[in-house]
């Protein structure tokens, strides 16, 4: 399961209730990986945050595993600036040990494929994570994505509906695909079932089951099914 957690880890109220379920699940659930995203500041913005490290350092102790978020701007931000965001990952939130790339180029979206792999390529040698580094498409990924110069997980479709058979990725590398699901009503128990085999990793986040009252933005809440997902991830009836 990767949770892209971008909900600010106030000690108390509904964002503290948010943390605090992802560390009872992944306590409960020892044998599924929780992937967690955290997001301070659209990356690790420019000083530590207190309530993050504390935060953090409870999901850690969980067994939740904590990756950084870092935008490339569909391949055009310059490679100093991830640089930069990853060597701060590393220095204010040493516990976040893998990287989410996010805004990852599809293939088309600079000025060809090749560039596209060039990039990506740099991106991931840049980064000196001991847990997954998980590059965010958000589309059906090019297969290179997946090669040894890619990246270990690919998030392979997020968007507002489940994915269609001609979305899925391929079947020799479903187990590092990923599918997000979001928005309002999107829970379907049976649909989920049918696709835990289809990707590797899974989560849907319904905001008619919000936890913090958060708001529209797809990533701000958390939903309160997150046990039943565990549940039918782990093979569960």
């Amino acid at each position: 399961m990767i949770i892209p957690l971008y909900i600010y880890p106030f000690p108390e109220g509904p964002a503290g209730q948010a943390w605090r379920l992802v560390a009872e699940v992944a306590k409960e659930f020892p044998q599924l990986q929780i992937i967690a995203v955290v997001n301070p500041a659209n990356g690790p913005g420019e000083t530590a945050d207190s309530n993050y490290q504390r935060g953090i350092r409870e999901l850690q102790r969980a067994g939740v595993i904590l990756v950084g978020y870092v935008h490339l701007e569909y391949g055009h931000r310059r490679v100093d600036l991830v640089a930069a965001d990853l060597r701060r990952w590393s220095r204010l939130y040493p516990r976040v040990q893998g990287v989410f790339m996010d805004e990852v180029p599809d293939g088309g979206a600079m000025s060809g494929p090749n560039e596209a792999f060039v990039y990506l390529e740099e991106m991931r040698n840049l980064s000196t994570a001991r847990a997954p580094v998980i590059g965010n498409t958000g589309v059906a990924a090019p297969m290179g994505y997946y090669g040894t110069s890619g990246f270990d997980i690919v998030v392979a479709h997020e968007e507002r509906y489940w994915p269609s058979p001609g979305q899925r990725p391929p079947p020799m590398v479903a187990a590092r695909a990923a599918a997000l699901v979001y928005g309002d009503g999107v829970w379907q128990e049976e649909r989920f079932r049918r696709n835990v085999r289809r990707y590797g990793y899974l989560f849907v986040n319904d905001h008619q089951l919000d936890v913090t009252a958060a708001g529209e933005y797809p990533w701000n809440y958390l939903p309160t099914n997150l046990r039943r997902q565990a549940e039918l991830l782990s093979g569960l009836p």
